[in-house]
C-alpha cells in the first residue's frame, strides 16, 4: 500500500498513514430513474470529451491460420475485426485500417450489417 498509494479493500486491514477516514467520498446510488438518465444525459453532453481510436488489424494469412481456441472456430483476425466494426457501428470515432501486404483504410458503412463489414475488413 505505501508503494501503490491504494487503500485497503479488506476491512480488516487498516488505513496508511497517508489517508484518513474523511479521504473516502462515496456517493449513494441515484434512487430515480430520473436522477440516473440527468447523470447519464450530463456525462455523455457536457463531461466526456470526445475522442478518436485508431485500431490497426494485422490481416495477414497468418492471423487467419488458426483459431483462438481449441473449441473455437474463430480466427484472431475475425475476433478483432469484430471489435473493431462494432466499435465503429456504435458511432465511437474508430479510423480502421489493416495491414497485410500493404496498409488500407477500412470505412465503415452504417448501412450494412457487423458481418458484412467483418468480411470486408478482412479481405483488404
Amino acid at each position: 500500500m505505501e508503494t501503490t498509494q491504494r487503500r485497503p479493500v479488506v476491512p480488516g486491514v487498516a488505513l496508511g498513514s497517508q489517508f484518513t477516514a474523511r479521504d473516502l467520498v462515496e456517493l449513494p446510488f441515484p434512487a430515480t430513474q430520473q436522477a440516473v438518465d440527468a447523470l447519464l444525459q450530463a456525462y455523455f453532453d457536457k463531461i466526456r470529451r470526445p475522442s478518436r481510436t485508431l485500431y490497426v488489424l494485422d490481416t495477414s494469412g497468418s492471423m487467419q491460420m488458426r483459431t483462438i481456441s481449441r473449441r473455437s472456430t474463430m480466427t484472431p483476425v475475425t475476433a478483432a475485426a469484430l471489435f473493431g466494426v462494432v466499435m465503429a457501428k456504435r458511432g465511437n470515432a474508430v479510423d480502421l485500417h489493416g495491414f497485410a501486404d500493404g496498409v488500407f483504410k477500412h470505412r465503415v458503412d452504417r448501412g450494412s450489417s457487423v458481418l458484412t463489414e467483418v468480411e470486408r475488413l478482412i479481405r483488404g
